[in-house]
């Protein structure tokens, strides 16, 4: 009927990444490391009907379906301080974003009619980060 349908939804999904790395000898005892990458993905949905609709509630596509962007950058410096020993330190800095239709103007509660409202976790509500790390670390080699 024109209330009830079967309908089916075609998933696409683009994604790409990018990396470079570079390492330059600063001086005979002191190599600079630098790397970066950039994965992005964007998803669609088309969803359409079997039959011939007439409901105003014809399912319409969703471009705004599993998009996410992956940025990150690693800089460290490698001292030597003999065959057996080196200095690491650096600064990592990470960022995720995530866009999902499913997941706009998400709130933890439902509430109902009768007021006996549902209430969610919040799992996989807010799944983007921005990380910025500094680390050191000392290599001993036998």
């Amino acid at each position: 009927t024109a209330t009830n349908y079967n309908w089916e939804g075609t998933a696409k999904d683009r994604n790409w990444a990018f990396g470079v790395a570079v390492e330059v000898p600063v001086m005979p005892r002191l190599m600079l490391k630098v790397s970066a990458m950039q994965y992005k993905t964007d998803g669609s949905v088309d969803f359409a009907s079997q039959q011939a609709v007439t409901s105003p509630t014809y399912p319409v596509p969703i471009s705004l379906y599993d998009d996410t962007k992956r940025t990150s950058l690693n800089v460290r410096a490698v001292f030597e301080l003999d065959k057996k020993v080196s200095i690491t330190g650096g600064y990592a800095h990470e960022r995720f974003t995530f866009d999902d239709a499913g997941y706009e103007g998400y709130r933890n509660t439902i509430p109902a009619a009768n007021r006996a409202d549902s209430y969610l976790t919040g799992l996989y509500a807010n799944p983007q980060y921005k990380a910025n790390i500094i680390y050191g670390l000392v290599t001993y080699r036998f």
